[in-house]
């Protein structure tokens, strides 16, 4: 553009479209139904047991839900000694936890404060062993609070007065939670069988203008 001069302009538009809908009838979509269980409502009052556990240390041997912080130091695997810059501090394990490698579990079970233990990890993306010395620090066992009518009080800040009420509380939000979980995917599934049934070209322009739109959102952020 100059100044005093004519001003040309391209203009780009992207045109719908024209869709003839398919027939649907006779197709059929699932839709889930689930019943929410004891076992869902047992876990979810452990996590707000969770909540208000406490800790308490121990002079007596490592149990195997118990908890140990340690001091973990990596070991050369051919002389056994320290590998300097490799140490680690106050490392919590919990020997309860599905997550926890077995050789960990093993080594660390029965251990008291003061004692260390070696154990072997195989780094599978490296193919090969590290070999760790775990000196206990601490030896704690996990407290939860009393399932009882005063713990659903206080979990509930008073809106229910026993622990029957917030078991049905509990179902109640998970049924509520698992009927709209299987309500999207019912959705999804629908939207799903009808892109399937309508095979049509996106216009580029169409795909230009999402992509645009994706780009100003990204700049935005």
């Amino acid at each position: 553009y100059e100044p005093d001069g004519d001003l040309h302009a391209v203009v780009r538009f992207g045109v719908r479209p024209n869709v003839e809908l398919a027939s649907l009838t006779g197709e059929k979509v699932t839709r889930l139904i689930h019943e929410v269980t004891d076992d869902e409502i047992e876990q979810e009052l452990d996590k707000l047991r969770s909540q208000g556990e406490t800790y308490e240390s121990l002079d007596t041997p490592a149990g195997s839900d118990d908890f140990l912080r340690v001091d973990l130091q990596q070991l050369d695997p051919e002389t056994d000694t320290a590998i300097i810059g490799s140490r680690q501090e106050g490392v919590v394990f919990h020997l309860g936890s599905d997550k926890l490698d077995q050789p960990v579990k093993d080594a660390l079970l029965g251990k008291t404060k003061g004692e260390s233990a070696r154990f072997t990890l195989f780094d599978h993306g490296h193919d090969h062993d590290h070999k760790y010395e775990a000196t206990v620090l601490d030896v704690q066992r996990q407290t939860l609070p009393e399932l009882d009518d005063e713990f659903a009080a206080g979990a509930t800040e008073g809106r229910i007065g026993s622990v029957e009420e917030l078991k049905g509380d509990i179902q109640k939000q998970l049924r509520n939670q698992w009927d709209r979980a299987l309500r999207d995917k019912l959705e999804d599934d629908l939207v799903r069988r009808m892109v399937e049934a309508h095979d049509f070209e996106v216009h580029t322009s169409v795909v230009e203008l999402y992509l645009d739109s994706q780009i100003d959102d990204i700049a935005r952020r």
